[in-house]
């Protein structure tokens, strides 16, 4: 492995949303407060990422509101040559980190943005670091998690760069 390319792994940001309010009938999809709520979560994502970031590959669980959810986000801060949003089953429930951890190696590349629901909590790793989960769930909704991963290694090595909710930016990592 070249110097340039152990790097560009040592580096890799995952960028990982929870979906907005809904309106509570099925499909579930999207309340205008969560729509409100969305446009927050892009900015907390610029203001962590940078102006210029975009996301270059996004991966949602097939739920109406983690599609509404990333596709909202994409039409903010979507690369151009982005066409599409992968779904993935293991999203629908993250009941153990092996799950997580799989969406994000088979789809490893900077860039990458990944929209599921509130069970999220109980995948991250350093779990004793956070605020406001019960029962492996975030409380607070929508949740924005920013993780530095290097692939090669474990997933419970990654570092919780960002753990913030709406709208104020309100951070849900203690200390």
């Amino acid at each position: 492995m070249s110097l340039i390319n152990a790097k560009k792994e040592a580096d890799m940001k995952v960028v990982m949303v929870t979906h907005a309010k809904t309106t509570g009938k099925p499909p579930r999809r999207l309340s205008l407060t969560g729509e409100y709520q969305v446009e927050n979560i892009v900015d907390m994502i610029k203001g962590h990422m940078g102006a210029g970031y975009r996301i270059t590959k996004a991966v949602s669980s097939s739920a109406a509101r983690c599609l509404d959810t990333a596709l909202l986000c994409l039409e903010e801060i979507g690369a151009d040559d982005i066409t599409r949003i992968e779904t993935d089953t293991r999203l629908a429930r993250l009941d153990s980190t092996d799950k997580l951890e799989g969406v994000i190696r088979d789809n490893a590349q900077e860039g990458l943005a990944i929209f599921c629901h509130a069970d999220l909590a109980s995948a991250l790793p350093q779990k004793e670091r956070m605020t406001r989960v019960k029962d492996g769930w975030f409380e607070a909704r929508p949740v924005l998690a920013i993780i530095d991963w290097p692939p090669e290694k474990r997933w419970e090595e990654a570092t919780i760069e960002a753990l913030l909710t709406v709208p104020e930016d309100v951070s849900l990592l203690k200390g």
